[in-house]
């Protein structure tokens, strides 16, 4: 029989090395290997929050990618930051256009998920970046990284379907992207997470959220649709991860899905930097000059 002690991947007690699962949380530990690659991750991005921060980094990468060239065309123009951006530079990094009957994700489905990491100045950056962060630091420890990033990609993904959607019925044409649909796909999971637990702060909360979109459809040009697929989506998450019964047993399914994800956003905006769709777009632009871009 083998002595010593290792220490939990999940809650740092310590635990004989023939225990399969820990005696303060009851998750089954993870392998060696993996275990050593968790805490490299950690050491990187923490251990409160990590994937919160791997999403923010994801936007920011996307953010500065589309940015940095436009900045650089205009010769050092502030401004160019403010609105500058073509078409061909959004759907490089990923986002989606609409032409109000059928939009170009019908040939190009990645694009639901990559998105979800474009988006149209500092200031919409900003703004989703501040909100992701506070979701993260509310959400990601109490339902666990994989559950968190698992709420925040579907619902993401599924909010754009509801804006696809929403933009054929209408015949209304868009260019869209954002992590707006998936940061409401998490306040609409904390929601359920309440309402389920019967926390009478849900009540403040959809208050709160419903202020807040009504006021940001009159002031900003947003994604309606996006943001309500998004709840819509996160809400029920929300209330089955609070019904889980032993949710560490699920624990490794989950991160794995959202690791998948993760990886699969990166495969995304790599996949529409090839896309035809982006040279097409350049051409016409071209054709059209500068004078009418």
């Amino acid at each position: 029989m083998a002595t010593g002690a290792r220490v939990c991947t999940y809650c740092g007690a310590l635990r004989a090395v023939d225990d399969q699962t820990c005696p303060r949380c009851g998750r089954r530990n993870l392998p060696d290997w993996l275990n050593g690659v968790v805490r490299a991750y950690r050491d990187v991005f923490g251990s409160t929050m990590p994937l919160t921060w791997v999403f923010v980094l994801i936007c920011l990468l996307a953010f500065f990618g589309m940015y940095l060239p436009i900045w650089i065309r205009s010769h050092g123009n502030i401004s160019a930051l403010l609105g500058g951006q073509q078409v061909s530079d959004v759907l490089r990094w990923g986002g989606i256009m609409n032409f109000g009957g059928r939009g170009i994700t019908a040939d190009e489905p990645w694009r639901w998920l990559s998105a979800m990491f474009v988006h149209f100045g500092p200031l919409h950056v900003g703004m989703n970046l501040v909100t992701l962060v506070a979701l993260g630091r509310e959400l990601e420890p109490r339902l666990g990284s994989g559950r968190f990033g698992v709420v925040f990609l579907v619902s993401g993904i599924l909010g754009f379907i509801a804006s696809d959607v929403w933009s054929m019925l209408s015949g209304s044409p868009s260019l869209t992207g954002g992590a707006s649909g998936g940061l409401y796909g998490l306040i609409g999971a904390l929601v359920g997470y309440l309402f389920a637990r019967k926390d009478p702060r849900y009540r403040a909360i959809l208050l709160e959220v419903a202020v807040l979109g009504l006021a940001m459809a009159l002031l900003f040009p947003v994604n309606n649709a996006a943001h309500v697929g998004g709840f819509v989506s996160g809400f029920p998450l929300g209330i089955l991860f609070f019904r889980e019964k032993r949710p560490w047993r699920r624990d490794v399914f989950f991160g794995a899905f959202a690791g998948s994800l993760t990886v699969l956003a990166l495969v995304s905006i790599g996949l529409s930097m090839r896309s035809p769709l982006v040279r097409e777009a350049q051409e016409s632009e071209q054709r059209r000059g500068p004078s009418e871009e």
